[in-house]
């Protein structure tokens, strides 16, 4: 902690360092549930970097070192009024007094941005409907956070004759899974706030987070940044956000596996246990008590938090949890029958009872089952990231954010990854927040996946600002211009020039995903997917594109016939087929080439099931969605090294053939494709 004798000690060292470094960092960090701000002095930095002192947030019920992500807005949409745990109370007696329609209430706005193309027009919706644009929101709330600052160093900074605000540098962070016109639109509202473009420093989170392990004297596990050294970082907060770096020469670190997330982290497990209380008091009850007691909701999730963070595995008694009085009584009057009755009717009658009037006691497996898709769904999001072949060679996992100080998810951590060293920071809910602190006072670099240039200590911001920011207007070199036919899909991740290929694991949450997702499903829908990558190879689509333009000038604008196909593959041919495309030499290796010695492809991912080979370990089995360029077909038949000719096309004594051959010309439902450049293997689906 910091104490007022210290900010008097350090004052005439400050003054004689004022021309040099920062003699004040302080850092926000906006999280997904819970945000926060902290601060050191250059001299604290120099003596111990992870001495930072935290703003303490009353919770009422609890002191904690951060407040839930949400600000209260005047009816002017101008000033903001409360943050955290104030603006949660203060919206709730506005409601009791029905006067609060005409404010703006934005609970988890950092949540509201995710899948969400993030630009100056991006707009947000709050508690009751009414827009405002997110760029305001998120300035409003820094704007917030600075005041708040400096209200507490005019209480405890009682120095004279010298401006201590003046010589504060601010560090935001934002996740790493942001592209760089998220970044841009972060600095921007810090500047929309009030400070100034040399005052920002705008920070990755798993990289603050790693400094902080550096430094942190209390944690178990010494963390070795070492070159050479591949660490993955799990941001577990609301929800999770991954990370993987290598340690480079010079105190460096690079990015070696683009950073991905989902909706799986705290946020998770509070949605499991509100979905158990919707089922044991009924729908209508429990939205109406979220919906006309905000305090007592607000009151209840904040003990289930608690709960959340300190039960462990080995837990086997029961969990008390005080039910707000405004619910049994809602539960009373809507449902004829009392609580504890619709308990004990319920399918939880022998694992939850309501004792004592208003205790509501859980069974040791119910508290557990609130945490077990969260889990599988992080453990699924680790172990696409370390089967990656840039992870090859990770050996540590850091664990930070407020889930990750929950015993049960670090068991279940160590348990699933043995080989793996586990590190969790001896205060992992404010790893980011103290990290970013000492990331501005020394920054380090770090050389991102998606540009060449380094990402680090970036406050530089474009000085012309555009509707859409991924457009960059200080760009004075740019690639060779492709024909608009062959440029890259618009979804890909940018490519370094010597990158052959790259699979990118795809966030379960994502449209994307679904898509994908939806067509595997259509006839196969008893099996579950694991995981979808994305494949960028800018070698095969350029060729893909080029035969679907020469298909198109021979056969007419629509000759080429793109359909999206299943085919069903072996788990050790993946990165092959990646980098080369499937191999037609192999041709009915699987189905015995009935339709000529060509690539299969299925209309239904059913058939293509058929063929995909399991994993000798794990059992998963593999399947592709391709791009297939069809063209005119016909039917197959075995011994066809090439599509026959077409009959009727002669010109100048050339005979044009056919592009593919089928099981069904009338209903198609398998393609026997011959040249190797007419499909294009977009997906792998990994399912079980």
């Amino acid at each position: 902690m910091f104490l007022l004798d210290h900010w008097l000690d350090v004052y005439s060292y400050l003054r004689k360092a004022r021309s040099g470094a920062p003699l004040i960092v302080a850092a926000i960090d906006f999280g997904t549930t819970f945000s926060g701000w902290a601060c050191s002095f250059r001299s604290q930095f120099e003596s111990d970097p992870s001495n930072v002192f935290v703003r303490p947030w009353n919770g009422f019920l609890f002191i904690s070192s951060k407040a839930p992500t949400c600000v209260l807005i005047k009816p002017d949409g101008k000033t903001p009024d409360a943050f955290g745990f104030d603006a949660e109370y203060r919206y709730a007696e506005l409601s009791e007094n029905d006067s609060h329609k005409q404010w703006y209430f934005f609970q988890r706005f950092k949540l509201m941005l995710l899948n969400k193309p993030i630009h100056q027009d991006t707009m947000l919706v709050d508690q009751c409907g009414k827009p405002l644009p997110a760029l305001r929101v998120l300035s409003l709330a820094i704007r917030y956070m600075v005041n708040d600052l400096r209200q507490w160093m005019d209480v405890n900074t009682q120095v004279s004759g010298f401006n201590l605000k003046d010589d504060i540098h601010w560090v935001l962070t934002v996740p790493a899974i942001w592209n760089d016109a998220a970044k841009d639109f972060m600095s921007l509202a810090a500047q929309e706030a009030g400070l100034l473009m040399t005052q920002i420093t705008i920070v990755l989170e798993p990289v603050a987070a790693s400094l902080f392990c550096i430094e942190d004297r209390e944690q178990k596990e010494r963390f070795e940044f070492l070159p050479g050294h591949k660490f993955l970082v799990l941001d577990a907060g609301g929800t999770d956000d991954i990370a993987v770096y290598e340690v480079c020469f010079g105190r460096k670190l690079k990015e070696v596996y683009k950073a991905t997330g989902g909706f799986c982290g705290g946020a998770m497990v509070n949605k499991a246990f509100e979905e158990f209380l919707q089922e044991c008091t009924g729908r209508e009850a429990f939205e109406r008590f979220k919906k006309e007691n905000m305090e007592d909701f607000a009151d209840l999730m904040r003990r289930f938090e608690l709960i959340k963070r300190n039960v462990d595995t080995s837990f086997s008694g029961k969990k008390a949890l005080f039910m707000p009085k405004p619910l049994i009584e809602l539960v009373d009057a809507i449902n004829g029958i009392s609580f504890r009755e619709l308990i004990q009717g319920s399918r939880y009658t022998r694992h939850a009872d309501l004792a004592a009037g208003q205790k509501l006691l859980l069974d040791a497996s119910i508290v557990h089952s609130f945490f077990k898709q969260s889990i599988d769904s992080i453990h699924i999001l680790l172990a696409a990231a370390l089967r990656q072949s840039a992870t090859l060679g990770v050996d540590t996992i850091i664990m930070v954010g407020g889930y990750a100080e929950s015993p049960i998810l670090q068991e279940a951590i160590k348990t699933k990854f043995p080989g793996m060293k586990v590190i969790v920071s001896s205060e992992a809910g404010c790893a980011v927040l103290k990290g970013a602190v000492i990331f501005g006072h020394r920054p380090i670099e770090v050389s991102s996946l998606k540009q060449d240039s380094p990402t680090a200590f970036a406050s530089d911001f474009q000085a012309s600002w555009s509707k859409d920011l991924g457009k960059r207007g200080d760009q004075q070199t740019r690639e060779p211009q492709r024909p608009s036919w062959s440029t890259m899909p618009s979804n890909w991740e940018p490519m370094k020039p010597d990158e052959i290929f790259r699979q990118v694991c795809l966030p379960n949450t994502g449209d994307e995903f679904k898509r994908v997702l939806s067509n595997f499903i259509q006839t196969l829908d008893n099996r579950k997917i694991l995981f979808i990558y994305r494949i960028q190879s800018t070698f095969l689509w350029e060729h893909y594109c080029v035969k679907k333009k020469e298909m198109e000038k021979i056969n007419g604008m629509n000759g080429a016939e793109e359909k999206i196909l299943f085919h069903g593959t072996k788990p050790d041919i993946i990165e092959s087929i990646c980098a080369e495309n499937l191999d037609m030499r192999l041709a009915g290796s699987n189905v015995g080439a009935i339709l000529g010695h060509g690539t299969y492809f299925a209309t239904a991912a059913k058939m293509s099931d058929c063929y995909a080979t399991p994993d000798t370990k794990s059992g998963h089995r593999y399947m592709l969605q391709c791009r297939v360029l069809v063209g005119r077909w016909t039917k197959g038949e075995k011994g066809l090294r090439r599509p026959p000719e077409i009959t009727e096309s002669v010109s100048g004594g050339y005979r044009r053939r056919y592009n593919s051959c089928v099981d069904n010309v009338q209903n198609p439902r398998i393609f026997c494709i011959f040249d190797h450049v007419q499909y294009y293997p977009e997906y792998v689906l990994e399912y079980e």
